[in-house]
């Protein structure tokens, strides 16, 4: 991925479908652009998020139709990002923890056609970890989602608290 490298000023980077195939690993490591606020990188066949943390300007990153099981390597310095889709990868329950660390920035989440999606609590247990998200997937967060978003996490508090 070393041609990311020539341009520090560029803003907008789309590595979709055969660009990135030869990227070595499968991974996302390499892109050191900091000025760069849009990543396309869908059908890429990653596996894995590294290097990320270099991205602190960036507002959207497409990472759909990859091979990504997990979010671990979305970094807290990625503090404007408003748009993530991550649909149609291999996304669990237990990846929610890595959007957590993620600015309160973030707005918009896609992560329709992964296994988390299939959850009957999905929406619910996605607002827990990142309440500010005003659309998941194609739809707005009703008030009511909010809500019990917020009663769950003032129960996960409470339960935080006498656990200590």
């Amino acid at each position: 991925m070393s041609d990311f490298d020539e341009d520090p000023e560029l803003s907008d980077v789309e590595g979709g479908e055969e660009h990135l195939k030869e990227a070595e690993d499968e991974k996302t490591d390499g892109i050191n652009l900091p000025h760069l606020q849009q990543l396309y990188l869908a059908q890429n066949a990653i596996k894995r998020l590294e290097g990320l943390e270099k991205l602190e300007r960036l507002t959207t990153l497409h990472l759909r139709d990859n091979q990504l099981e997990s979010l671990n390597g979305l970094s807290p310095s990625m503090k404007c990002l408003q748009y993530l889709n991550a649909r149609g990868n291999a996304i669990t329950d237990a990846a929610l923890r890595y959007i957590g660390v993620l600015s309160q920035s973030l707005r918009v989440l896609v992560l329709s056609g992964n296994p988390v999606a299939e959850n009957s609590e999905y929406r619910i247990n996605v607002l827990t970890v990142v309440p500010q998200l005003e659309r998941l997937d194609k739809n707005p967060v009703v008030p009511e989602e909010r809500v019990e978003a917020w009663e769950r996490i003032r129960e996960l508090q409470e339960e935080e608290m006498y656990a200590q």
